[in-house]
């Protein structure tokens, strides 16, 4: 079946396609953005690729704009409606860098703009990501420069989140994959932070930040109540990486993606978790907002599409399809994952390997606009998921992470739809709006 977009249904985080005479259609809706709003009001395609213009590159088709030098180690960050921010590097190891030898030859690199041995045995590179840019500093041996000091200019219209507290992971892989073990996982470097006082000229304010590995490893030996052990830089293992980011909060997803067992939504830790960890059980909750479905219709193809990044033990996890509009998935309203109800009778296991899940929801999602035990279906409402433990008895950690608000961007749980309207052609979009014919009267 071929299906056109209907550039006048986008939304952020939604798109509307149908066939020729609009009896088929395809809902396409994610936790994250598929689009953002250009000068004109106009939702574009979000493509966080940079492109090479002149002495910089350029980041534009997102909902912000980076300039990024090709002759210093500097970015400028334009958000479409929420500020300026000016990052410049000014010194590594305390020395300035107009005094040292710098290797300045930045090149995109899969989709990065990397400074590639910048000193040796340092890489720095910028990541562009869907709602901001990060850039990290990758010390590759224990010979490269560990400490980087920045400058930091906002002005009085700069309302986004900038992360002056970096974060940093040594390239160790944990017990259960070859991954990178991050942050949000079990092992990272203790960073140290020295930021000036403030200097204000006019309407722009001037900080300094400075960055600085200590040699010490930190290993979470229980993620639930924060114990951590400190161990001898001779167990690192090599790159390690420091990461400081720039994020804006624009994609309204603070309880769009819920981790119970944490306690937080997704965008707290980049993972939801879903299983059991330290005998405690993790649900996980996707919520996708003003779903288009109308009730009467028949659902042809439906499918979830999850990252799952871990898989520790042997998880058992059933998902399950909401069955009324949950307004509020936080815990401090009282609709925390676990507590979410009623759900449908059809279910699917979750599964436990690692990588993209295509997962196929048609029955879930049917059974969501055919019930009639509570509120009945409208259009417009919000559709969720959420998993359930099925493990018994603790035996172990047994649970996998999914992805969700990734470095990149790029692994927002989505729900695709291809369904069928009543009574074949219908005569109105998803939103109850009238086609019109060719001299503007209704069809």
């Amino acid at each position: 079946m071929s299906f056109t977009e209907d550039i006048t249904e986008r939304r952020r985080n939604a798109k509307m396609s149908y066939n020729a005479d609009r009896s088929k259609g395809r809902i396409e809706i994610s936790t994250g953005s598929f689009h953002y709003l250009d000068d004109g009001g106009d939702y574009q395609e979000i493509d966080p690729t940079p492109r090479s213009q002149g002495n910089e590159f350029i980041i534009d088709k997102v909902p912000y704009r980076c300039q990024v030098a090709k002759n210093n180690v500097s970015h400028r960050y334009q958000s479409r409606n929420q500020g300026r921010v000016e990052v410049d590097l000014i010194a590594i190891n305390g020395v300035p860098v107009f005094q040292l030898p710098l290797n300045i030859n930045p090149q995109i690199i899969n989709g990065e703009i990397v400074y590639a041995e910048l000193l040796p045995g340092l890489d720095i590179k910028l990541t562009p990501k869907r709602t901001g840019v990060e850039w990290f500093k990758i010390i590759k041996n224990g010979s490269a420069p560990r400490s980087f000091q920045w400058a930091i200019t906002t002005d009085d219209t700069t309302s986004f989140k900038l992360r002056e507290r970096s974060r940093g992971w040594d390239s160790r892989p944990d017990d259960t994959s070859a991954t990178e073990v991050r942050h949000r996982r079990k092992r990272f470097v203790e960073i140290t932070h020295d930021i000036s006082t403030r200097i204000r000229d006019g309407n722009r304010s001037t900080f300094t930040i400075t960055e600085t590995w200590t040699g010490r490893v930190i290993e979470v030996v229980n993620r639930l109540t924060r114990q951590r052990e400190f161990l001898a830089e001779a167990t690192v293992v090599y790159p390690v990486v420091i990461d400081a980011d720039i994020d804006e909060a624009i994609e309204d997803t603070a309880d769009d993606v819920y981790d119970q067992g944490s306690n937080a939504d997704g965008s707290a830790y980049g993972v939801v978790e879903a299983g059991v960890y330290s005998n405690n059980s993790s649900e996980t909750g996707f919520r996708f907002r003003a779903v288009a479905l109308a009730v009467d219709a028949t659902v042809d193809v439906a499918t979830l599409t999850i990252e799952i990044t871990k898989s520790v033990g042997t998880p058992d996890n059933d998902l399950f399809g909401v069955q009324k509009t949950v307004p509020v998935w936080s815990d401090a309203a009282g609709e925390a994952c676990d507590d979410i109800t009623p759900l449908t009778a059809a279910t699917l296991v979750v599964p436990t390997t690692t990588g993209s899940k295509a997962l196929d929801v048609k029955t879930i999602v049917q059974e969501i606009l055919d019930d009639t035990t509570g509120p009945a279906w409208a259009t417009g409402d919000d559709m969720g998921f959420v998993t359930r433990n099925q493990v018994a008895v603790y035996t172990g950690d047994h649970y996998v992470d999914i992805e969700d608000l990734s470095a990149a961007g790029t692994a927002h749980a989505t729900l695709a739809i291809d369904f069928t309207a009543a009574g074949g052609a219908t005569p109105k979009g998803p939103f109850g709006h009238p086609f019109h014919g060719p001299f503007g009267g209704p069809f």
